[in-house]
């Protein structure tokens, strides 16, 4: 079996003892530098055998029972530390937690990830998110965590719905289509339903259709129900932004959403400007030197957050 086939049966915890050390001795010989990480890892199991074999307790035991508390005492010591290692998978880290079969995948502030969970279901999680599963469903319901934003594709399984727990709401579902927004530093918790219906709430739910959107506020714990079908409802998943004569407000905010960045608009009156206009894939750099060039507005970077200016418009 290959070394990266290996090393994934390692990560999600279905390696055998053997395959254990036949990854080790494969790693620990691998001669590029793609298997850091690991190297260092089963060095370790490499001492943490010899100091085993060697304890006072195990010698007194006879060769059989010495292997099988050597394997246990190793197998545990392994799922321990591989619960904490992070596989670089495709720009994104991917935790894979073995206590109890739950799977942790995490995305950084430049890469999404897409999963598809052992229902057929997919989850596309946007930057700087996270979604936590287990391996596989119970047989009554379907539960997940979302800290961040992410797409979701539910398949139908009428008998198990699926739940996704998100801070202090849940969002449940039976087969549908539906963006899901909640990050920790973010005021509120933003669901737009793209098919089918969605149950979502706190102490209480309600239904939303698709087409519509709500949002819970998580201080004052008000849920607020739109019926407007939000053109960038899911923009960073459909890689599109459309703007159809919106105030600037509505478009940096969209902005926000879209790339993860912070605007501070010196001008506020350019808030009240309107914009029009369609981006395939666009890039931040894309949008801002169009803005730039048909609202002649001038932005800077510091630290991360761009800051706006402008003398506004005429239109209010």
């Amino acid at each position: 079996m290959a070394i990266q086939e290996l090393i994934e049966k390692y990560y999600l915890g279905e390696t055998s003892l053997e395959e254990d050390d036949q990854l080790m001795e494969l790693v620990l010989a691998d001669s590029s530098e793609q298997y850091q990480s690991e190297k260092a890892q089963f060095r370790h199991f490499k001492e943490l055998k010899v100091t085993a074999s060697t304890q006072p307790f195990v010698a007194d035991l006879n060769k059989k029972n010495q292997g099988f508390l050597f394997q246990k005492a190793f197998s545990n010591q392994l799922l321990r530390l591989a619960a904490s290692l992070l596989l670089l998978a495709g720009g994104s880290y991917v935790i894979y937690s073995i206590n109890d079969q739950a799977i942790e995948v995490s995305t950084d502030s430049a890469t999404t990830k897409e999963i598809l969970l052992q229902d057929g279901s997919v989850v596309s999680l946007h930057f700087d998110s996270k979604l936590t599963y287990p391996k596989n469903f119970d047989r009554d319901t379907r539960e997940v965590t979302l800290e961040g934003e992410g797409f979701f594709n539910i398949s139908k399984d009428a008998q198990r719905p699926f739940i996704v727990h998100t801070f202090q709401t849940t969002t449940k579902v039976v087969g549908t289509k539906f963006n899901l927004r909640g990050y920790a530093n973010d005021h509120s918790i933003q669901l737009d339903v793209v098919s089918g219906m969605v149950l979502f709430g706190a102490d209480s739910t309600v239904g939303v259709r698709a087409g519509n959107s709500i949002a819970y506020e998580k201080d004052t714990k008000i849920l607020s129900k739109s019926i407007d079908n939000i053109p960038n409802t899911a923009a960073w998943f459909k890689k599109q932004l459309v703007f159809d004569n919106v105030e600037l407000r509505s478009v940096f905010n969209d902005l926000e959403n879209y790339f993860h960045v912070k605007f501070e608009i010196v001008d506020q009156d350019l808030l009240r400007c309107h914009f029009s206009g369609k981006f395939v894939d666009p890039s931040l750099r894309d949008v801002l030197s169009v803005l730039k060039y048909s609202l002649k507005i001038t932005y800077t970077n510091k630290k991360g957050i761009y800051y706006i200016n402008g003398k506004g418009c005429a239109q209010n």
